[in-house]
């Protein structure tokens, strides 16, 4: 039933049935392509009723693919067409530290805040304005017959005031980034002063050219999903900032814009158009996937990473997946692997985890498939490649070697 690629997603709670949530781990086990998605109802809803949505809206939630979730045909869900390209606040705000003579971390973050306002509330503005036209040049017909209130109001379901719920959403690109540049910052330049807030800008605007011995002492600090409380302590900034900026925030329709700590590509992409990052990242690298480990950096196991991703309340943002890929050699000498799976998403679900993305894929396999997708195995594989599966061949080259790039545990 789940060959090929598909989006099913299973939301757990508290009160689902015990043989069918175990039958759907049995299935992700034994399939390993990322299918079904474990998606936690409780937080969903929760985070519906944070946001302002009538009690029978949000007890109605569901899971409507990649990351997504909203109020079956009472929202118009405006989630995967907003974005915020958090390096490119970071740098514009060390460029303004070093012209001001910023002599602190204090000083520097509060004016990454700044940058952080104007870029929301230019984002706000173009938004406002697609909304004005929108109904006008893009109207959802087949969406409006599907929901509550378009028909009775007269209204496409884009229209202010057609249905109960349009709150926008806004992706959020590079927290990781953010977070791991920030704290090296703070330890490298402005506790251990190896160097100035200049020399790293100079280095990371030269892609680390000639400056191998500095990119190693920034990638040497913390990092991001390893449970270190110093350098999460950082991300729970960032995050919250964001939610708390956000939610001030009002669209023409009267709804909040919210955070959403995922982007469903745009990571593959986006890293090359911002260049190197003070966290030790070259600019030809992606960015870190959503609010997962950038590649390589998770040292701690999977445990660690979902300790420090669940260290902010996912209720207050509209999504942020953990992204597990395995090998098969994982399960190696473990019985029932669907029971681990099974054991393994409660806790991380009873966590606060919103959202779990799992693989279970060979690595000699994916490698084989970049050199030789001609062949009929490579034409068979099937990936989550962030919150929706697909056939690993047809997948972009940049983005087949990020995939394989990833963190690949070997270990709780």
């Amino acid at each position: 039933m789940i060959g090929g690629f598909n989006h099913i997603g299973v939301m757990w709670h508290e009160d689902i049935d015990k043989d069918f949530y175990d039958y759907a781990c049995d299935v992700l086990a034994r399939h390993g392509c990322g299918v079904p998605t474990l998606v936690n109802y409780d937080v969903m809803r929760d985070s519906e009723l944070l946001s302002g949505y009538p009690e029978a809206d949000a007890a109605n939630v569901a899971y409507a693919g990649c990351q997504w979730y909203c109020a079956v045909g009472n929202e118009y869900s405006d989630h995967d067409l907003n974005c915020v390209v958090l390096p490119q606040q970071l740098e514009r705000a060390i460029d303004r530290a070093i012209e001001e003579n910023v002599d602190s971390y204090d000083g520097l973050w509060n004016i990454y805040l700044d940058e952080l306002q104007r870029t929301t509330d230019a984002l706000v503005a173009f938004k406002n304005k697609v909304y004005e036209w929108q109904s006008r040049l893009w109207p959802e017909m087949i969406t409006s017959l599907m929901s509550y209130g378009p028909i009775e109001k007269g209204l496409d379901i884009t229209d202010p005031g057609s249905v109960n719920n349009a709150y926008t959403s806004v992706n959020i690109l590079g927290v990781p980034n953010v977070v791991d540049s920030l704290f090296a910052i703070r330890k490298v330049v402005f506790e251990q002063h190896k160097f100035t807030l200049q020399e790293v800008r100079d280095a990371v605007r030269t892609d680390w050219k000639d400056n191998e011995v500095m990119r190693g002492i920034m990638l040497k600090q913390h990092k991001f999903g390893n449970d270190f409380d110093d350098v999460d302590e950082i991300y729970q900034d960032v995050a919250n900032q964001l939610y708390e900026m956000l939610a001030m925030k009002r669209n023409i329709k009267g709804f909040h814009f919210r955070p959403s700590l995922f982007q469903f590509m745009g990571h593959t992409y986006a890293g090359p158009e911002c260049g190197a990052t003070p966290d030790g990242r070259h600019a030809a690298e992606p960015l870190a996937h959503g609010c997962n480990p950038m590649h390589g950096r998770n040292t701690e196991g999977i445990t660690a990473t979902v300790k420090s991703l669940c260290k902010v309340d996912f209720r207050r943002f509209q999504g942020g997946s953990l992204q597990v890929d395995l090998q098969p050699k994982f399960f190696d000498g473990k019985e029932h692997a669907g029971n681990y799976i099974k054991d393994f998403s409660l806790a991380t679900m009873r966590e606060g985890c919103v959202q779990i993305n799992l693989n279970v894929v060979s690595m000699e396999d994916l490698e084989e498939a970049y050199e030789h997708p001609e062949t009929p195995e490579a034409q068979d594989i099937v990936v989550k490649v962030t919150g929706y599966s697909a056939h690993f061949v047809v997948l972009g080259k940049m983005l087949q070697k990020e995939f394989i790039e990833r963190v690949n545990y070997d270990r709780l």
